[in-house]
């Protein structure tokens, strides 16, 4: 058993990286005279890459970009209605 393994990607995709949060690898022993099998077992893979440092890699893209631009244009507006209403109830008074 095998916690938080790191192996090279798949040979495809120079420079890539593949994790495992678990490997089992559990053998069989041999019947009437065959030999044992080894089965291996990941549990969570992730593959990640490859970074090319000369383009470099955004910070966000796609609907990413879009929400988080969304949910900023909200906090914006919010925050300036909250202050145009104080700014008037203080002029008013």
């Amino acid at each position: 058993m095998t916690l938080n393994e790191e192996d090279p990607g798949p040979a495809s995709v120079t420079g890539s990286e593949t994790f495992y949060a678990l490997h089992l690898t559990l053998t069989t022993a041999p019947l009437l005279g065959g030999t044992g099998s080894t089965l291996n077992l990941y549990l969570g893979s992730a593959t990640c890459g490859p970074y090319n440092q000369a383009v470099g890699t955004p910070v966000a893209g796609g609907k990413g970009l879009g929400i988080g631009l969304g949910l900023l244009g909200l906090f914006g507006a919010g925050t300036a209605a909250v202050y145009v209403r104080r700014r008037r109830g203080v002029l008013a008074a």
